[in-house]
Protein backbone atom coordinates (compact mmCIF):
# COMPACT_ATOMS: atom_id res chain seq x y z
CA UNK A 1 0.00 0.00 0.00
CA UNK A 2 2.81 2.06 -0.59
CA UNK A 3 1.59 5.74 -2.21
CA UNK A 4 4.01 7.20 -4.59
CA UNK A 5 2.78 10.93 -3.87
CA UNK A 6 3.69 10.82 -0.12
CA UNK A 7 7.01 12.07 -0.56
CA UNK A 8 5.61 15.27 -2.26
CA UNK A 9 3.28 16.24 0.37
CA UNK A 10 3.98 18.25 3.29
CA UNK A 11 4.56 16.94 6.60
CA UNK A 12 2.00 15.94 8.74
CA UNK A 13 2.09 15.86 12.35
CA UNK A 14 2.70 12.09 12.89
CA UNK A 15 6.15 12.74 10.58
CA UNK A 16 7.44 15.51 12.50
CA UNK A 17 6.75 13.70 15.84
CA UNK A 18 8.58 10.23 14.14
CA UNK A 19 11.29 12.07 12.50
CA UNK A 20 11.49 14.47 15.51
CA UNK A 21 11.68 12.41 18.15
CA UNK A 22 14.18 9.85 16.25
CA UNK A 23 16.52 12.81 16.14
CA UNK A 24 16.25 13.91 19.35
CA UNK A 25 16.61 10.97 21.33
CA UNK A 26 19.63 9.64 18.95
CA UNK A 27 21.46 13.29 19.16
CA UNK A 28 20.69 12.91 23.05
CA UNK A 29 21.94 9.30 23.29
CA UNK A 30 24.96 10.24 21.19
CA UNK A 31 25.90 12.75 23.29
CA UNK A 32 25.56 10.95 26.48
CA UNK A 33 27.82 8.70 24.78
CA UNK A 34 30.41 10.89 24.38
CA UNK A 35 30.72 11.99 28.00
CA UNK A 36 30.63 8.67 28.69
CA UNK A 37 33.26 7.65 26.44
CA UNK A 38 35.51 10.78 27.57
CA UNK A 39 36.06 10.16 30.99
CA UNK A 40 36.82 6.63 30.24
CA UNK A 41 39.30 7.67 27.62
CA UNK A 42 40.91 9.60 30.41
CA UNK A 43 40.88 6.43 32.70
CA UNK A 44 41.45 3.64 30.75
CA UNK A 45 45.39 4.15 31.38
CA UNK A 46 44.37 2.71 35.18
CA UNK A 47 41.34 1.00 34.02
CA UNK A 48 42.05 -1.39 30.68
CA UNK A 49 38.53 -3.14 30.66
CA UNK A 50 37.28 0.77 29.78
CA UNK A 51 39.44 0.45 26.83
CA UNK A 52 37.09 -2.17 25.07
CA UNK A 53 33.92 -0.44 26.54
CA UNK A 54 35.24 3.05 24.37
CA UNK A 55 35.78 0.99 21.26
CA UNK A 56 31.78 -0.61 21.70
CA UNK A 57 30.60 2.45 22.71
CA UNK A 58 31.73 3.76 19.33
CA UNK A 59 30.29 1.10 17.35
CA UNK A 60 27.10 2.20 19.48
CA UNK A 61 27.29 5.50 18.73
CA UNK A 62 27.61 4.40 14.84
CA UNK A 63 24.17 2.37 15.01
CA UNK A 64 22.44 5.32 16.91
CA UNK A 65 23.04 7.37 13.50
CA UNK A 66 22.38 4.32 11.83
CA UNK A 67 19.23 3.53 13.04
CA UNK A 68 18.33 6.60 14.55
CA UNK A 69 19.65 10.55 13.34
CA UNK A 70 19.63 9.03 9.69
CA UNK A 71 15.89 7.81 9.63
CA UNK A 72 14.57 10.74 11.33
CA UNK A 73 16.31 12.77 8.26
CA UNK A 74 14.83 10.63 6.19
CA UNK A 75 11.10 11.05 6.97
CA UNK A 76 11.68 14.84 8.20
CA UNK A 77 12.77 15.75 4.68
CA UNK A 78 10.69 12.86 2.82
CA UNK A 79 14.09 11.63 1.06
CA UNK A 80 15.82 9.04 1.10
CA UNK A 81 18.93 11.08 0.73
CA UNK A 82 21.73 9.40 -0.94
CA UNK A 83 20.52 7.93 -4.82
CA UNK A 84 19.52 4.43 -5.75
CA UNK A 85 22.88 3.94 -7.05
CA UNK A 86 24.44 4.18 -3.68
CA UNK A 87 22.19 2.02 -1.84
CA UNK A 88 24.38 -1.16 -1.96
CA UNK A 89 27.86 0.91 -0.79
CA UNK A 90 25.21 2.23 2.40
CA UNK A 91 24.12 -1.32 3.09
CA UNK A 92 27.92 -2.36 3.22
CA UNK A 93 28.30 0.08 5.74
CA UNK A 94 25.22 -0.82 7.99
CA UNK A 95 26.35 -4.50 7.89
CA UNK A 96 29.93 -3.24 8.33
CA UNK A 97 28.46 -1.45 11.32
CA UNK A 98 26.29 -3.95 12.60
CA UNK A 99 28.65 -7.05 12.78
CA UNK A 100 30.89 -4.92 14.30
CA UNK A 101 29.10 -4.02 17.30
CA UNK A 102 28.42 -8.01 17.54
CA UNK A 103 32.14 -8.58 17.06
CA UNK A 104 32.31 -6.33 19.93
CA UNK A 105 29.60 -7.41 22.45
CA UNK A 106 31.86 -10.57 21.90
CA UNK A 107 35.38 -9.05 23.29
CA UNK A 108 33.82 -7.18 25.82
CA UNK A 109 32.60 -10.47 27.15
CA UNK A 110 35.85 -12.25 26.94
CA UNK A 111 37.65 -9.13 28.38
CA UNK A 112 35.38 -9.61 31.86
CA UNK A 113 36.35 -13.48 31.79
CA UNK A 114 39.93 -12.57 31.43
CA UNK A 115 39.92 -9.88 33.42
CA UNK A 116 38.55 -13.08 36.21
CA UNK A 117 40.16 -15.81 34.79
CA UNK A 118 44.48 -13.89 34.78
CA UNK A 119 43.66 -10.35 36.59
CA UNK A 120 47.55 -9.47 37.20
CA UNK A 121 48.13 -9.92 33.15
CA UNK A 122 44.60 -8.19 32.54
CA UNK A 123 46.12 -4.89 34.34
CA UNK A 124 49.34 -5.53 33.16
CA UNK A 125 47.97 -5.41 29.52
CA UNK A 126 49.26 -2.31 27.38
CA UNK A 127 47.19 -0.09 25.91
CA UNK A 128 48.58 -1.14 21.96
CA UNK A 129 47.24 -4.34 22.41
CA UNK A 130 43.99 -3.79 23.98
CA UNK A 131 42.92 -1.30 21.06
CA UNK A 132 44.84 -3.67 18.48
CA UNK A 133 42.17 -6.47 19.57
CA UNK A 134 39.72 -3.87 19.38
CA UNK A 135 40.59 -3.15 16.02
CA UNK A 136 39.83 -6.81 14.62
CA UNK A 137 36.50 -6.39 15.25
CA UNK A 138 36.24 -3.62 12.66
CA UNK A 139 38.52 -5.78 10.43
CA UNK A 140 36.48 -9.07 10.97
CA UNK A 141 33.12 -7.66 10.31
CA UNK A 142 34.36 -6.15 7.13
CA UNK A 143 35.64 -9.55 6.31
CA UNK A 144 32.83 -11.17 7.44
CA UNK A 145 30.24 -9.16 5.65
CA UNK A 146 32.53 -9.29 2.09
Amino acid sequence: MEDPQWYHRPLDLEDMIAGGSMLTIGTLTISLYAIVMRIMWKQDKDIVGYRFLISTGVTDMLLLINYGIWPGLTILTKSEIITPNMRHWLQIYLDWAWFSMVWHYSVVGWSRWYAIRSPHEFRNQKRWISYLICSCCYILSMIQYL
